[in-house]
């Protein structure tokens, strides 16, 4: 298990309250993890109990989203902020940047993509060194994901796909898309003015009727759910 700090939180099987702002929540293998502003990174084994994970961040920069890989856990957030873990081991710095936030991160196992502000896209092949991928973007990328093969990340109006996490293929989107994700044969990307795709391929899209005209900024499928509405006919 990675080190921890203990918190003085209750033993009791209730709610506790963090009060710095967290942005995301991830089960990952080992638990339930938490991250947020002032780098704020939480661990629990059963959503109860939390420990937070001290990170080698200054305390202004947010944790926006993390990943696994083989055998290392990967966080990034503000100013490019990138640090690794192995298994037993503490938080190292790797990379930081010039002042454009990552929003994004994926893995395949061995290879990560991380993804951000106007059009930033970092790729490493071991979560250790990190390299920009020139792109020719301007657009702001919000998540990223890994299934099927492929890395697919989305944001403003844009869609993009890689077998490798080095070779992009840029898709247009109809709307700026917040988060991805995939289970049961299905990529979904969700985003502003209830805007819902799916893919069975991260290339073909369809857009579903979500009934709502509110950001949507998260996607989780549950295994076993039910089926999701048809998509509307194409007029």
């Amino acid at each position: 298990m990675f080190q921890a700090l203990p918190l003085a939180v209750s033993q009791a099987p209730a709610w506790t309250v963090w009060s710095t702002p967290l942005l995301g929540v991830r089960w990952l293998k080992g638990g339930f993890y938490a991250f947020g502003w002032h780098g704020v990174l939480l661990h629990s084994p059963d959503a109860l109990l939390w420990q937070r994970i001290p990170l080698p961040l200054r305390q202004n920069i947010a944790i926006t989203a993390m990943a696994e890989g083989k055998d290392r856990l990967v966080v990034v957030g503000g100013e490019q902020a990138v640090a690794v873990a192995r298994r037993g081991e503490s938080f190292r710095l790797v990379h930081q940047g010039p002042r454009l936030g990552l929003w994004g991160v994926a893995s395949n196992g061995e290879r990560f993509v991380a993804v951000g502000m106007k059009g930033l896209v970092l790729t490493s092949p071991n979560g250790e060194d990190w390299y920009r991928l020139a792109l020719d973007l301007e657009a702001n990328l919000w998540g990223a994901t890994f299934a099927q093969g492929h890395f697919v990340a989305v944001g403003d109006h844009v869609i993009l796909v890689s077998p490798d996490g080095l070779r992009f293929e840029v898709l247009s989107a109809p709307g700026i898309l917040n988060a991805v994700a995939y289970a049961e044969g299905l990529f979904v990307a969700v985003g502003w003015g209830g805007l819902i795709l799916t893919s069975p391929d991260g290339r073909r899209w369809e857009r579903r009727a979500s009934g709502v005209w509110t950001g949507l900024f998260g996607a989780a499928l549950r295994v076993g759910g039910a089926p999701l509405p048809p998509a509307p006919p194409r007029g």
